[in-house]
């Protein structure tokens, strides 16, 4: 039987294979500026938009692209969040506990925090290995993100991924991949609508993200 140190570390040996293998490392050819790549073309969150909203956001976005080095510190624990990262090209670390979380390519860190404000961050995160390419949102780009019809979906359902991972995770026994699971096959968005009814059943219980429900 693996003791609970030695199961940790292969599950953590596991995980960065599977990152390896799915996303390449990011590798700067030296003198070279630019993306090898338009950045903003590889993210999922944006593909599906009809053309011309998808030039406008480019527009918007355009101003916010970064890249970091390897090891590069982008949050910190216990510390207020006023940017997160929404990830193009690279591997974001984050440590809690002794269990490490990886993020990838369409994931925003931070965002969780950057929405609710009145909490501080969970976790350090750093850049792992190789380069990071990213977008900062700041709440004023995340305010608008929210108030998009398109987009406002699959935002609210990082924020709502990040929140349970981050503080309910250890009380719901699942893995990420699991509350990613769950999130997708659960989640329900209504927009601009009123007089909606939810029935839930006895053993039920509804976690509200964002909006007002009254209980009749």
């Amino acid at each position: 039987m693996l003791g609970n140190t030695v199961y940790s570390h292969i599950l953590e040996l596991i995980e960065k294979k599977l990152f390896n293998l799915e996303f390449y490392r990011v590798q700067m050819p030296k003198g070279h500026k630019k993306a090898i790549e338009d950045a903003f073309d590889l993210l999922p969150n944006f593909q599906s938009l009809p053309s011309n909203e998808k030039t406008h956001w480019q527009t918007i976005m355009k101003a916010k692209y970064r890249w970091f080095q390897p090891d590069k510190i982008l949050l910190r624990k216990s510390q207020r969040v006023f940017t997160a990262y929404l990830i193009v090209r690279g591997i974001v670390e984050c440590k809690m506990d002794t269990m490490p979380i990886y993020y990838r390519s369409g994931n925003i860190v931070g965002i969780d925090a950057l929405f609710s404000q009145n909490v501080t961050e969970h976790g350090t995160y750093f850049v792992s290995g190789g380069l990071l390419e990213a977008y900062s949102i700041d709440a004023g780009l995340l305010d608008q993100f929210l108030n998009d019809g398109n987009l406002a979906p699959s935002i609210y359902r990082e924020i709502a991924l990040h929140l349970l991972s981050n503080k309910y995770q250890a009380g719901l026994k699942l893995n990420r991949l699991q509350l990613r699971l769950l999130v997708h096959e659960r989640a329900k968005f209504y927009w601009k609508q009123s007089e909606i009814s939810i029935q839930l059943k006895e053993n039920q219980r509804l976690f509200i993200l964002a909006g007002n429900v009254i209980h009749l």
